[in-house]
């Protein structure tokens, strides 16, 4: 680029680039309390019937059995797992009762004042720009040292492609119709002057007479059976 942001440059420090802020009059109302809990219990809420409150929700299992290599001195006090407890499968519910929670309807959570319109807002601030030292800029890109020699490296299966010119330009088309004034005419004379299908069969069938009984075979056999055909009635 013609040019580039100026490494020198630095923000000052009282460059504001916040588009908003808290409304510094903003005052919080007096009712409004942050320590409020978002939930609380429901003291609407009724012990269920039935509820077990000395039975545990778990209790160790009881036909659970310490494994015999199990070495108290190294693996420590053995420990039956834990299983529901069987007597909650038909309470509706063990251990302590406690009521549900519900929503708040006194929470407000912490009170943040409105955002406003920033007085000072100065926009982002970008480092200003100066001429780039490096910048370079080719009026004549087209106006090049001569050069008498091209060199080319191809990786293909085919053989035999030649080159017979070369073309530098910005335009496609332009190259388009050089090719076509030149290697266009040469293709389509070569394409003209080039033998027919039926001529390279006989030249192919000159070098190997055996290609005459191929050719016979594939003319005649089907031409036999469609005599055969007709000839044969139902």
């Amino acid at each position: 680029p013609s040019e580039i942001e100026d490494p020198e440059d630095k923000k000052p420090e009282d460059w504001d680039e916040r588009p908003k802020i808290s409304d510094p009059d903003a005052v919080k109302p007096e009712d409004w309390d942050e320590d409020a809990p978002a939930k609380i219990p429901d003291e609407n809420a009724v012990k269920p019937e039935g509820w077990l409150d000395d039975e545990p929700e778990y209790i160790s299992d009881p036909d659970a059995e310490k494994p015999g290599d199990w070495d108290e001195d190294m693996d420590g006090e053995w420990e039956a797992p834990q299983v529901a407890n069987p007597k909650c499968e038909s309470a509706p519910g063990c251990g302590i009762w406690q009521r549900p929670t519900i929503d708040n309807p006194m929470y407000k959570g912490i009170r943040k004042p409105p955002m406003i319109d920033n007085p000072n807002y100065q926009g982002i601030w970008k480092p200003r720009k100066i001429p780039n030292p490096d910048f370079f800029e080719d009026l004549e890109p087209f106006r090049m040292t001569p050069f008498y020699a091209i060199g080319l490296e191809l990786w293909s299966m085919t053989s035999e492609i030649f080159f017979d010119n070369f073309i530098i330009c910005s335009e496609r088309n332009v190259a388009d119709d050089w090719a076509n004034d030149g290697w266009g005419l040469k293709k389509a004379a070569d394409g003209a002057s080039a033998p027919s299908v039926v001529g390279q069969m006989i030249s192919a069938a000159e070098e190997r007479p055996w290609l005459w009984i191929v050719y016979i075979l594939t003319v005649a056999l089907p031409v036999f059976l469609v005599i055969l055909f007709c000839c044969s009635g139902k």
